[in-house]
């Protein structure tokens, strides 16, 4: 029998008590949904939206998340990308979002789990908003959940949904507001802490926004609110400043497990290398940006460097209107969140407030990334003046309706111009924007004068109201949302294959002895390729990429753009520098005459095709560490600016070596036009035995034209029957090899786009200087006799006193220990990577590395945790300790 006083849950009511949240949650899935199906995207087709960076970047590392998370790997640290980089600091960048531990569990590839995240926090978003605005308005009713899926479909998330690791932060506002709101009238702290130390730690990068705008938002509410007569209005106000700064510091502090490590690898980044602007400058009016709030603008995302994105829905060019004139919402009120407005609106459109936004850095593309913030205040200023829907006159509606179509139709002239409209995949242009704005207004107008006055009708106006939304929103979505769109099929096809030959070349490196080796592609599908097809790779497209790295390969000819850096443009030298050992390739190897072909697997691409990828060997690989002369830093020439005398020069400082591995081709009167013959350097003391047959001919010019073509004439490239060879990307200056060329052979590289070429090398490389080379370099090698994320071990013996080149990338999370003992890490290359100082003799060298900043990060979050428990349950801490010392006192008086 039950007792009195004692309840049972009921699923039941709660779900009659909550459904209005399942609303808000599943509006914005469904919109998102039909988007899906409308684009063929997985399950509804064979494409996916991983755009860009979420191609690039993010599913690969949530690849190398899953992948250590269910094998048991560091988090701390991984060789698939970059040479070996800081993974605490991608994930605090990329993937700290709590959602992403669920990576372990999925079942399916991870372009799929980025499709499905982008729904579900896109729900949240709706379920959030609308959780602020019943509790912030005390209105537990449906229109909370129409402004909720405002926000969640507004176009910040048209624009930038792929950039999955902002999406936490945008859910999570609407709680750090609420419970800031809290904290200032209630002084109750829990929500606003947690919220921000939550919002922090998902990305840190949004976080900073969110501490921006909190800070800000904080500064209205100390204005407007009114406090308890009992405590006065300067006390509450000086109480709240108090409560405001412990629980802000603590929700910070609880974050500082990654706030810690990323704020020091971002010291190493080019990201660092930044200044405050030297004069104002204002990018557009703000009547351009009045423009942008209107249905169906082109989201500006990667072509637009300023616009921000701030449709929300066109009701708001009414309900802002109402908002001002609305008599039940207090003055400072409506004063307060118009200066916040303005303030977020002029700091899209002047560049020192956006530098400081940005974290005192501008963006690299995606403009305006705190835009949300500014769609969410819309919101709320929308949803109070809906409220009060009942209580304007008729005239003041018309009139806020006549001014907003008025409004429009000026921005059509002010507009129609504009040169973006034929950006999308689904065709839009000025007309569509003007008119079905204006349509739209219309109808919201219509449906609040039917629900003003039709109260026996309210719940069915009510209903229209969501599906009229829900249509605009979606509309919106349909046009400007996911503009581009990828195979998922081709994504993933070649997978298996790649997962094979890595076991072949795994048991390959077993049989010869080598513990540790690193593996590049030809040809790369993205710029973590390693990250993807799981093996340890040189290339890395990363915000937390090493700008020494970056500086290094510049100077040694590969690839380098800003936040990347790549293994095209290597060659036998630097592939071995970097202990390349295995080159994937579906076609011809990148340099074949210093290949091996090991293996091969065939693979399905769809419609009864198929295809191969080949796994090559380098003939000479160096491994991860040997020893160089002492002298080598200090007197390699790595400023050049030519990669072929940069890479002679190290070859001749690091063993006393006289031999050029590259020999400088004869020049014409063209820049960019060479005779397959020898027109050697002062220094190059090349002998030749006799007349060479062919020639293995690089090049590298410093060019901004996207393609260079180069033309064989009077002879041909023997190693393809081809006399053109084309290559893309050139604009990002990097070594291209040509192949081999009939001696006597005219070699003509030219630009795509016809511009004059300022700067052209061309050389041959020289096999047999390069073997012997290489026997040098490899005479007193580290073996490495075991490795894992975070710790190798190894021997190596010097015959004198030198410097252990690695080619682990330079991190000062790096201790090194010589027979033992703790050594000092030494910085070469420029800052780029870690040598070892080695005395004469045979020594046990192992490398450990623990994350520089993790473990004071750790400290403090825990102390903050422990503050913070503490601060929740005192009340019970004092009772308990009370308790003990009566306890004390009636056992001493027995």
């Amino acid at each position: 029998m039950e007792r009195k006083g004692d309840s049972k849950f009921s699923f039941s009511t709660w779900l009659k008590d909550n459904w209005l949240y399942f609303l808000a949650f599943l509006l914005p899935v469904l919109s998102m949904l039909i988007v899906y199906f409308f684009k063929d995207i997985a399950p509804f087709g064979d494409q996916m939206y991983l755009r860009s960076d979420c191609y690039h970047q993010y599913t690969p590392y949530l690849q190398i998340l899953q992948d250590k998370l269910r094998g048991g790997g560091s988090l701390f640290y991984t060789w698939e990308i970059g040479a070996g980089m800081n993974f605490v600091a991608i994930a605090a960048y990329y993937l700290s979002s709590p959602f992403n531990l669920l990576t372990i569990l999925w079942p399916g590839n991870m372009a799929d789990y980025v499709s499905f995240f982008i729904i579900v926090k896109m729900g949240l978003a709706g379920f959030s908003a609308t959780y602020y605005l019943v509790k912030r308005f005390k209105t537990k009713h449906v229109p909370a959940v129409i402004f909720g899926m405002v926000y969640a479909l507004s176009s910040y998330f048209a624009a930038f949904s792929w950039n999955i690791m902002w999406l936490d932060c945008m859910w999570l506002l609407p709680f750090i507001i609420l419970g800031l709101d809290r904290l200032v009238t209630e002084r109750k702290y829990k929500m606003y802490c947690i919220a921000l130390a939550l919002g922090i730690f998902s990305n840190y990068y949004i976080g900073i926004m969110l501490c921006i705008y909190s800070v800000i938002y904080f500064v209205y509410l100390i204005c407007v609110s009114d406090f308890d007569e009992e405590i006065g209005n300067v006390k509450g106000r000086l109480l709240a400043f108090k409560d405001f700064a412990i629980y802000s510091v603590l929700g910070g502090g609880l974050a500082a497990c990654v706030i810690l490590p990323e704020y020091f690898n971002l010291l190493t980044t080019k990201s660092a290398d930044t200044s405050f602007p030297d004069a104002i400058e204002e990018y557009f009016s703000i009547l351009y940006m009045l423009f942008r709030s209107l249905i169906c603008i082109p989201v500006a995302d990667l072509k637009y460097p300023h616009d921000p994105n701030i449709y929300c829905t066109v009701a708001v060019f009414v309900l802002i209107p109402l908002f001002w004139l609305c008599k039940k919402i207090s003055v400072k009120d409506r004063v307060g969140k118009t200066v916040i407005a303005v303030i977020m609106l002029l700091s899209f459109n002047i560049n020192i407030p956006n530098y400081i936004w940005h974290g005192f850095h501008f963006p690299n593309s995606l403009p305006c990334r705190e835009s949300f913030l500014y769609i969410f205040l819309i919101v709320t200023m929308a949803y109070e003046a809906f409220l009060h829907i009942k209580e304007f006159k008729a005239s003041q509606i018309i009139g806020a309706m006549g001014g907003a179509l008025g409004l429009i139709l000026v921005l059509q002239e002010l507009f129609k111009n504009t040169s973006f409209f034929s950006d999308l995949a689904v065709e839009t242009n000025i007309r569509k924007i003007i008119y079905f704005s204006m349509l739209f207004i219309v109808i919201y107008v219509i449906l609040y004068f039917c629900y003003r006055r039709k109260s026996d009708m309210k719940a069915f106006f009510i209903y229209l109201l969501v599906l009229t939304t829900f249509c605009e929103l979606t509309l919106n979505l349909c046009v400007t949302g996911m503009a581009s769109t990828s195979s998922r099929s081709a994504y993933y096809e070649s997978t298996q294959a790649h997962k094979q030959l890595n076991e072949t070349a795994k048991n390959k490196a077993e049989s010869e002895g080598v513990k540790f080796y690193r593996t590049e592609s030809a040809s790369h599908s993205t710029r973590n390729d390693g990250a993807r097809f799981d093996y340890d790779s040189i290339s890395t497209f990363s915000s937390v990429a090493s700008a020494a790295m970056q500086d290094y390969y510049n100077q040694l000819g590969m690839q380098t753009s800003f936040n990347a850096y790549s293994y095209y443009g290597h060659t036998p030298l630097t592939a071995a520098m970097f202990s390349v050992k295995y080159e994937f390739t579906d076609n011809t190897p990148s340099l074949p005459t210093n290949m091996t072909e090991i293996g091969s697997q065939t693979y399905s691409t769809g419609n009864n095709a198929a295809s191969t990828v080949h796994l090559y060997e380098y003939n000479n690989t160096l491994p991860l560490g040997f020893m160089v002369n002492m002298s080598t830093e200090a007197n390699w020439n790595k400023e050049t600016g030519n990669p072929f005398t940069t890479q002679n020069s190290f070859v001749k400082t690091a063993i006393d070596s006289d031999a050029n591995i590259f020999h400088q081709l004869q020049t014409t009167d063209t820049v960019g036009t060479f005779t397959a013959k020898y027109q050697l350097e002062e220094d190059d003391n090349y002998k030749p035995s006799g007349d060479a047959a062919t020639y293995d001919v690089y090049f590298y010019c410093v060019t901004s034209s996207e393609t260079l073509t180069v033309n064989i004439t009077n002879g041909s490239i023997t190693d393809d029957n081809s006399t053109t060879k084309t290559f893309s990307s050139t604009n990002q200056n990097y070594i291209c090899h040509v192949g081999n060329v009939s001696a006597g052979s005219t070699i003509t590289v030219t630009a795509s786009d016809g511009q004059a070429l300022t700067t052209c090398y061309a050389y041959a490389f020289d096999n047999d200087a390069w073997e012997t080379a290489y026997k040098l370099l490899n005479k007193n090698p580290y073996t490495v006799e075991s490795y894992s994320d975070t710790k190798i071990t190894g021997k190596v013996t010097a015959k004198k006193q030198g410097i252990m080149y690695t080619s682990i990338p330079y991190d000062k999370g790096w201790n090194v220990y010589v027979d033992g003992v703790k050594s000092k890490t030494t910085s070469i290359c420029s800052g780029a990577l870690t040598g070892v100082l080695v005395e004469a003799g045979t020594h046990e060298i192992t490398f450990k590395y623990t994350p520089k900043g993790l473990v004071p990060g750790i400290v403090i979050t825990i102390i903050c945790l422990l503050i913070f428990l503490g601060i929740i349950y005192k009340d019970n801490i004092i009772n308990l300790i009370s308790n003990k010392s009566k306890n004390n006192k009636v056992t001493s008086k027995k």
